[in-house]
């Protein structure tokens, strides 16, 4: 009975806890034990029982120092403590947005804090039409760095870009937040779109972080054909979230174990990835043109990123941005100018979860706001030239 919760929960991958692994690996372990115990006694049975009992003490020993350790931890494991199957994490939605008028919480063993949805499922207040009627709207879109994550609701790089704004005496606009946690370019689009249009935004900032992988598993617009990620679930994933072990043994046989794809494949969907993520920057400069509002891209660096000194594919896109005559801001080389490196990234970044700090999110709009500054100064709305930051 007592194996009856943890089973169902590896098989619907509903919060599967770090450790009802564990306690499933002990129960199968001493199950077998118990039958071999109840054969006949023959010196064969007694070799096999020691056999066994042998290697469940190694593989319980190593179970626990990978728990303990936390060296083959997926993201959910680390941030929520329990393990969730790729295709529930990517479960394909109409929309990427939070539940509406919800309470919820950005926690890791670093941080916690407050957030509420509006009407939108979006953390921004609740737009108020008749002021943004009378206002020149900034609607800003991108991941959990442009909602904030890893720092107060009033310390997300768009309140900081705001208050700057403020504070410079440039009256009349109006800033939505539209970022969510576990966004991409392909739902932003689609939330803009269907969405926010109706707000008639001046300008739009469009936050490209690390969206390579959710393009890989979740597919471009086709996802919302299918209704399906674009990477399918493997038979064997319930023993992957069992087995911390496995996980070890079965690592150089993939690219990304939490993929479950070959070097090969990998190679061949990341390409592809790339070639969606050049069609979505396209895509938000056709919008912009047919919509009359200035686009802005933003690239920004992640706390590996600023280690190397480089981003790991992010240059190609903000080349492909700027040839194309869109306005663009490379973070990663405003943050290395403006001081920030592998010994101090740590005021930045929170150095386990990696998501900003406050200190991290104003620096993200020190970055921003010259792009932003001179986008809404233009005297004609619409489409602009290029100017790169």
């Amino acid at each position: 009975m007592g194996l009856t919760i943890p089973i169902a929960q590896i098989f619907y991958f509903e919060q599967f806890r770090v450790w009802s692994g564990f306690f499933i690996i002990c129960s199968f372990f001493l199950l077998i034990i118990a039958i071999l115990n109840s054969l006949k006694k023959t010196k064969n049975n007694k070799n096999l029982i020691l056999v066994f009992s042998s290697l469940f003490f190694v593989i319980l020993v190593a179970e626990l120092v990978l728990r303990i350790t936390g060296l083959r931890f997926t993201y959910f494991e680390k941030r929520f403590n329990y393990y969730e199957s790729i295709e529930m994490q990517n479960r394909i939605k109409p929309f990427w947005i939070r539940p509406t008028h919800t309470d919820y919480i950005l926690k890791t063993n670093e941080f916690c804090f407050d957030r509420k949805s509006n009407s939108y499922g979006l953390i921004c207040e609740e737009p108020d039409t008749a002021i943004l009627n009378n206002s020149k709207v900034v609607i800003a879109l991108g991941d959990s760095f442009t909602e904030g994550d890893g720092a107060h609701k009033d310390s997300t790089w768009v309140k900081f870009l705001e208050r700057q704004i403020i504070t410079d005496s440039i009256e009349g606009l109006s800033f939505i937040n539209a970022g969510i946690c576990g966004s991409d370019p392909i739902y932003e689009y689609r939330l803009l779109q269907e969405k926010l249009l109706v707000f008639n935004p001046e300008v739009v900032i469009v936050a490209y972080g690390y969206e390579l992988t959710d393009l890989i598993i979740r597919g471009e617009e086709e996802r919302f054909e299918t209704m399906r990620p674009a990477i399918k679930d493997k038979w064997w994933e319930p023993l992957f979230a069992v087995s911390h072990v496995l996980r070890v043994i079965i690592r150089p046989f993939y690219a990304d174990a939490s993929l479950f794809i070959s070097l090969k494949d990998y190679r061949y969907r990341r390409n592809l990835a790339i070639q969606d993520l050049k069609k979505s920057i396209t895509d938000f400069k056709n919008l912009s043109e047919e919509n009359k509002f200035k686009l802005i891209i933003v690239f920004y660096p992640l706390y590996h990123e600023i280690i190397n000194g480089k981003f790991d594919y992010h240059d190609e896109l903000y080349k492909y941005a700027v040839d194309k005559g869109i306005s663009c801001v490379n973070l990663l080389n405003f943050y290395l100018h403006s001081g920030v490196n592998e010994e101090n990234v740590d005021e930045y970044y929170w150095p386990k979860d990696k998501h900003h700090n406050a200190k991290g999110y104003q620096l993200f709009a020190e970055g921003v706001y010259p792009a932003v500054l001179k986008a809404i100064e233009q005297p004609n709305k619409g489409y602009s030239l290029s100017s790169n930051f």
